[in-house]
């Protein structure tokens, strides 16, 4: 993905997160953004899975492995889709002041990407 795709698709995920329009996300928001980005890795996971089943010969450690992973996505889905995100907001809010600003948003996104890229 070229600079210019990348910065592309985070002005158009800003616009789907930054729900009031005011230039930063809340608590709320950010919680939104995790939401969304641990259901994308649950698709990876999955189609990952597909693929690996689709192999001549699969091999156990194979199959414990997906599922490790899987299960982990899905306690980090249950816990953010309970409201419990204030670690991950923080670490996001590079400055401390309490919101994340594009520039923030732009960098946790850039940081999921590469993380998808790794899996895929």
């Amino acid at each position: 993905m070229t600079k210019d795709e990348q910065d592309e698709l985070f002005q158009h995920a800003w616009e789907q997160f930054d729900l009031d329009k005011n230039g930063s996300l809340d608590q709320k928001e950010c919680q939104r953004v995790l939401i969304t980005f641990g259901k994308a890795r649950i698709t990876v996971l999955d189609r990952k899975y597909e693929k690996l089943m689709l192999r001549e010969s699969v091999s156990q450690l194979d199959i414990d492995a997906y599922e490790e992973q899987r299960s982990q996505a899905r306690k980090m889905m249950e816990r953010w889709e309970g409201g419990e995100t204030s670690r991950e907001f923080k670490s996001a809010d590079v400055d401390g002041d309490g919101k994340i600003s594009k520039e923030e948003f732009c960098h946790l996104c850039k940081d999921a990407l590469e993380i998808r890229e790794y899996w895929d």
